[in-house]
């Protein structure tokens, strides 16, 4: 009993202790909790505080930001002409690009202004002070981006003339023929004349050739002509190959006719490059692409052949197994059937947005059977904004063919250049940057046609009746200036008349006709035995009228489909024909077409009293059509009966020498150059020649003559 008591004693003296720990571990754990949540609070007041001075940080950053930024257009703007006056021109160029602010910054004429004196000093070319030109209204910024161009691709290493001792000649020494030269350029019709500065006549056919582009559409795919390298045929392979590739000078085994990535398409279409529509800058980005001569690069022309041989085995073969996935029905300018391919030269929507093609350039494309090109005529194109590449094109052969670059470039030559009467305004801005900012020709003139064919004749007031290969015009010539908006023109001459005569021949059933081409009538000895005749019914009783003549001409067996290539001429078989009565129905009909009488009548009609008898009194004809038997006495006759008013004072004036179809270039030759400056601000005159040297360019460009006044001194 008393064990028990003591236990139960020994519990009970326990119980306060232990209600001391208990009570101190709940001020403990109370503590902890407060701590805790005290410090949750500040974890709180630290991460609101963080917050609030990140968003503070950001909008003081944004506003130093835009303050900066503001700062920089707070800047006066005289502190950056200043600036921008210590840059190259190249750098102030690219600055613009920046931003609008900069971009008008500077275009300012004080910047400018600065740039032409320094690139002034540098330059190997005299300009007048820069007062003068400021007083004529010379837009330095276009001024100094001419220069920097011709500067940056010559240098500063010009030819010195030895007579007056400048880059470009003086006009003293221009007007001297002994230092003097010139390069007459006339692009015809069918032949592109070149005199030379050593008085040599060179020529050239008028025709460009541009390959047409070959394209998948069952894979939809452009064929690279770049890319194809490999060949799987060998020359001995080809029955008519081997002539044609050896004579081009192909190497010997894998020569590059046939490829193997060409053979694995299955609809393989030819159709027209779209560039020919883009303009100045469009132009094909692969050199295969781009036009070459038919005539200077037979290279070419025979890949060419050998890739349109390709083409139609491969048609040949997909139409064996029953392939129908080449129809000509959908596309217009897709690639004809092999059977067309043997006979026609070009498909129909080769030229139906712009026919820049003549019936040259359609016989020789059926020479050379070449269907896979375009071939174009370089004149027509120059009626064509959208078509100057093809006219680029041609020049840049026909400068490197003949070598003209170096003589182009000497401060002593000029290039006469013959303008056609149909040449717009923006054409002639395009000629003018290509010769000057490509070719960098020292001096130009733009002579029209008519005015070269009255210096030839040297008459100063004139009818000009210019008859060529393509194109007939009628030119009124008043005191040495074209009277642009009295020009007739029309699309008959020479080509129609050898045309007529095919046509005359198979009205008689001819057995010479299937052999005969438009082309191989189209000769000197032909058009010697045509004749106009006065009186056609008297002409028809004469016993000489079917009296046959033997004619010993071309006959093109090539037509058929790979015809060789040998020269650039095909491989010309002669054969004999007979013509009689054609000699006569022919030109008659060809005369019909052109209504002179008519064509004469509207361009002088309302002409001025004053200029009425030097006119009529000097009808100049010239060109190839005109020297027929009996023109020149079928024209008077006609045209005496047209306007029988001027009937005593008409007169039909031939150059003695004959009406040749470089009469033209001859007369260009005789132009004389007009002083510099004092005459350049009013010979933009149409009708009127254009004279304009690589100073005057750099300084004027191609569309401020019209819009300056006053007068410079003569550098």
């Amino acid at each position: 009993m008393e064990g028990e008591e003591d236990g139960l004693e020994a519990h009970l003296r326990l119980d306060p202790e232990e209600e001391r720990l208990e009570g101190l571990e709940d001020v403990c754990l109370e503590a902890h909790r407060l701590e805790m949540e005290h410090l949750d609070d500040i974890h709180h007041d630290i991460q609101d505080l963080s917050h609030h001075f990140h968003e503070h940080s950001q909008d003081h950053d944004h506003h130093l930001h835009l303050q900066s930024s503001r700062s920089i257009f707070l800047v006066p703007e005289e502190v950056y002409i200043q600036i921008f006056s210590y840059l190259d021109p190249f750098d102030v160029w690219n600055i613009a690009k920046t931003c609008r602010f900069f971009a008008r910054l500077s275009g300012s004429d004080l910047i400018w202004r600065h740039q032409w004196i320094k690139l002034r000093e540098e330059a190997p070319f005299t300009f007048p002070n820069t007062q003068i030109l400021q007083e004529l209204g010379v837009c330095f910024k276009d001024a100094c981006r001419r220069l920097c161009v011709t500067l940056c691709r010559l240098g500063t290493n010009f030819s010195k003339c030895v007579h007056c001792k400048e880059s470009t000649c003086r006009s003293a020494c221009v007007q001297n023929q002994r230092s003097a030269s010139k390069i007459v350029l006339d692009i015809g019709g069918k032949m592109t004349w070149l005199l030379t500065g050593d008085f040599s006549l060179r020529k050239h056919l008028s025709m460009i050739a541009v390959p047409k582009l070959l394209h998948c559409y069952d894979c939809d795919a452009r064929i690279d002509r770049g890319r194809q390298t490999t060949c799987d045929c060998r020359l001995g392979e080809l029955d008519y190959g081997s002539y044609r590739y050896q004579r081009g000078g192909l190497p010997d085994g894998d020569a590059a006719c046939r490829y193997r990535s060409v053979s694995s398409h299955t609809g393989l279409q030819y159709m027209s490059q779209r560039w020919l529509g883009a303009g100045f800058d469009g132009q094909p980005t692969h050199s295969d692409d781009q036009p070459l001569c038919l005539f200077c690069e037979e290279d070419r022309l025979n890949k060419l052949l050998c890739e349109k041989d390709m083409v139609i085995r491969t048609r040949d073969t997909l139409a064996a197994y029953g392939h129908q996935s080449f129809t000509t029905s959908t596309l217009s300018d897709e690639l004809p059937s092999t059977a067309s391919l043997k006979q026609s030269c070009s498909p129909s929507g080769s030229s139906s947005s712009m026919p820049l093609t003549n019936g040259y350039c359609r016989e020789a494309l059926a020479v050379f059977g070449a269907d896979n090109i375009d071939l174009l005529s370089p004149l027509i194109a120059l009626e064509h904004n959208e078509a100057f590449y093809i006219v680029k094109s041609y020049l840049d052969h026909i400068i490197k063919t003949f070598k003209l670059i170096e003589d182009l470039q000497r401060p002593n030559f000029t290039l006469v250049f013959t303008e056609p009467a149909n040449v717009g305004s923006n054409v002639i801005d395009k000629l003018l940057r290509y010769l000057f900012e490509e070719i960098h020709v020292s001096r130009l003139c733009l002579l029209p046609k008519a005015l070269a064919v009255a210096l030839l004749f040297e008459k100063d007031t004139c009818i000009v009746v210019d008859s060529g290969a393509t194109m007939t015009s009628i030119s009124v010539v008043l005191n040495g200036r074209v009277e642009v908006e009295r020009t007739q023109c029309i699309g008959v001459g020479g080509w129609h008349l050898s045309e007529f005569l095919k046509q005359a021949m198979s009205w008689k059933e001819s057995q010479d006709g299937p052999t005969a081409t438009v082309s191989s009538l189209d000769t000197a000895d032909v058009k010697e035995k045509c004749r106009l005749s006065l009186n056609l019914v008297r002409e028809e009783t004469r016993s000489n009228f079917h009296r046959p003549e033997t004619f010993r001409v071309k006959s093109q067996s090539s037509l058929r489909r790979g015809g060789g290539v040998s020269g650039g001429g095909g491989r010309s078989e002669y054969s004999e024909i007979q013509l009689s009565s054609e000699l006569v129905l022919a030109p008659e009909m060809m005369y019909a077409s052109l209504d002179l009488p008519g064509m004469i009548a509207r361009a002088t009609q309302d002409l001025p009293q004053e200029f009425i008898k030097d006119c009529f009194s000097n009808i100049l004809v010239t060109g190839g059509n005109t020297d027929l038997q009996g023109f020149s006495a079928r024209l008077s006759s006609d045209l005496r009966d047209k306007l029988p008013e001027h009937s005593n004072i008409i007169n039909i004036c031939s150059f003695p020498t004959g009406n040749h179809s470089w009469n033209t270039a001859m007369g260009a030759n005789m132009i004389q150059a007009p002083q510099p400056y004092r005459d350049i601000l009013s010979l933009h005159c149409p009708g009127s020649p254009f004279w304009i040297s690589r100073e005057e360019y750099i300084l004027f460009g191609n569309h401020q003559l019209s819009q300056l006044s006053g007068d410079v001194e003569e550098i």
